[in-house]
C-alpha cells in the first residue's frame, strides 16, 4: 500500500513535506505557459467516495533531505487550495507538527482519517503516530499554539449529526492527552475546512475563518469568521461575515482553503485568494472586532457566470496574457503575514484564467504559469516574482 511520508525539518526554517492534488506536467517551454487547461478541480471534503480521494502523488524533493518523520499517512490530498499552519516552535529548539493522517485502505475512504501529530517537546520526536488525536473522523486540519504553550489542532468533522462542525482539540503544555470541543454554528449545514491563526495581548485569542457547505446569503459557498479570546472556553464571534463578502461580489462562491489567516498581538489579517474573483485582505488592529477591506488583486469581471462570455477587448492592458480571452488571477492558494513593523504581506500563486469557448462546459488556466506576486500595504500593485 502506497503510504506518504511527513518530514519536518530544522535548519533555517521547518516545514512540513506537502502534497495537493496533481495537475499534469507541463514542460516548461515556449508554448507551455500558453496552453489552457479544464478547470475540472473538485473541493474535497474527504467524506467523497473513495476514488474521488485518490491522487498520483509525485516524488517528494524534501524525502531525499535530512529530516525527522512525523508520520505516514495514505490520505494525500493534504489541503485543496492554501496551506495551513501545521508547524508550530514551542521554543528552546521544540517544535510539533501536524498532517492529515489515515492509515486505512482509500478504496473504503480512509476511515481512520484525522490529525496526525508529533513532537519533539521531550528532546526527541516521539514514535510516529498510530491513530488520529480526534475520537471521530476529521480532516484538514491545522496546529497553533498560545503564550502559555497550549496546543490547537482544528479540523472539520462529518456532516452525519446534520452539518458539518469545526472541532477544536486542545492540549496542556507538557500534557499527553487531547480534550476535544466544537466551534458553536448557528448555520444549519455547517462549516468545511478551518483556517486557524492565535494572537491578541495576551496572544490567548483564537481567529478562525471556514466556508459554509452549502449556499449562504445567497452566496454559493460564503467565508466565515470565529473569534475566542479565551482559547475556546467561550467565542464571542461566530459565522461572521466581512465588509464587502456578499452576493454582489461573491454570488459565485467562495471556495474551500482559498483563504488564510494571520494574527501577532492586536493585529489580524485574512486573505482571500479569488480565482473568478478579486484578491483581497481584510485587516483588523483591534482583534477582530473591526475591519478594513484592502484589495491585493482587482479582478476585471464581476460575479462572472461560467459560459456566460465577455469581451475581451474591454480587459486591461497585459502584454503577458497566453491569448486575448486570459485574466490574470491566482491560483486560490497564497499566505497572509505581518512583519516586524506590522505590516501585512499577502503572497498568492500567480495564474491566468479564461473562458475562451462558451460552447465548452467550464473555464480554462495555464498551468504553465510559474511565478507567484507579492502584496504589501505601501505598495499600489502587486509585484510578481518568476520562480526560474
Amino acid at each position: 500500500m502506497k503510504k506518504i511520508y511527513i518530514l519536518a525539518f530544522s535548519a533555517m526554517f521547518s516545514t512540513t513535506a506537502l502534497v495537493a492534488q496533481s495537475n499534469k506536467q507541463l514542460k516548461m517551454s515556449g508554448t507551455a505557459k500558453n496552453h489552457a487547461v479544464k478547470n475540472d478541480k473538485k473541493y474535497l471534503t474527504g467524506f467523497e467516495g473513495a476514488t474521488e480521494n485518490k491522487a498520483e502523488v509525485p516524488s517528494s524533493a524534501f524525502a531525499r533531505g535530512i529530516a525527522k518523520s512525523l508520520g505516514s499517512t495514505n490520505y494525500d490530498l493534504q489541503t485543496n487550495g492554501s496551506m495551513k499552519p501545521r508547524i508550530v516552535n514551542l521554543g528552546a529548539g521544540k517544535i510539533s507538527g501536524s498532517f492529515t493522517f489515515g492509515t486505512g485502505d482509500i478504496d473504503a475512504g480512509v476511515p481512520d482519517r484525522g490529525t496526525g501529530y508529533n513532537t519533539n517537546a521531550s528532546g526527541a520526536f516521539l514514535p510516529v503516530p498510530t491513530k488520529r488525536v480526534e475520537p471521530e473522523r476529521t480532516g484538514f486540519t491545522n496546529l497553533c499554539v498560545d503564550s502559555e504553550g497550549t496546543e490547537y489542532a482544528f479540523a472539520h468533522g462529518s456532516a452525519a449529526a446534520g452539518g458539518f462542525k469545526l472541532i477544536m482539540s486542545k492540549k496542556a503544555k507538557g500534557a499527553t492527552t487531547w480534550k476535544q470541543s466544537d466551534i458553536p454554528s448557528d448555520i444549519v449545514s455547517g462549516e468545511l475546512w478551518p483556517n486557524v491563526a492565535i494572537g491578541g495581548a495576551n496572544g490567548e485569542t483564537i481567529h478562525a475563518v471556514a466556508t459554509t457547505d452549502l449556499a449562504h446569503q445567497e452566496m454559493v459557498r460564503a467565508m466565515v469568521y470565529f473569534r475566542s479570546k479565551d482559547g475556546g472556553a467561550t467565542w464571542d464571534k461566530k459565522d461572521v461575515i466581512l465588509p464587502g463578502v456578499d452576493s454582489s461580489v461573491y454570488k459565485q462562491g467562495m471556495d474551500g482553503d482559498s483563504y488564510a489567516v494571520t494574527a501577532k498581538g492586536n493585529t489580524v489579517a485574512i486573505a482571500f485568494f479569488g480565482g473568478w474573483e478579486d484578491t483581497n485582505v481584510w485587516i483588523s488592529q483591534d482583534n477582530g472586532d473591526t475591519w478594513a477591506k484592502k484589495t491585493v488583486h482587482k479582478f476585471p469581471l464581476t460575479n462572472y457566470e461560467p459560459d456566460s462570455g465577455y469581451d475581451e477587448t474591454l480587459l486591461p492592458p497585459d502584454p503577458n496574457r497566453p491569448n486575448p480571452k486570459a485574466i490574470f488571477s491566482s491560483d486560490q492558494s497564497g499566505s497572509v503575514f505581518i512583519d516586524k513593523n506590522g505590516k501585512v504581506h499577502v503572497v498568492f500563486g500567480r495564474m491566468y484564467v479564461s473562458d475562451a469557448d462558451v460552447a465548452v462546459a467550464g473555464t480554462n488556466f495555464f498551468p504553465g504559469t510559474s511565478s507567484f506576486s507579492h502584496w504589501e500595504e505601501t505598495l499600489k500593485k502587486h509585484c510578481v516574482w518568476l520562480m526560474l
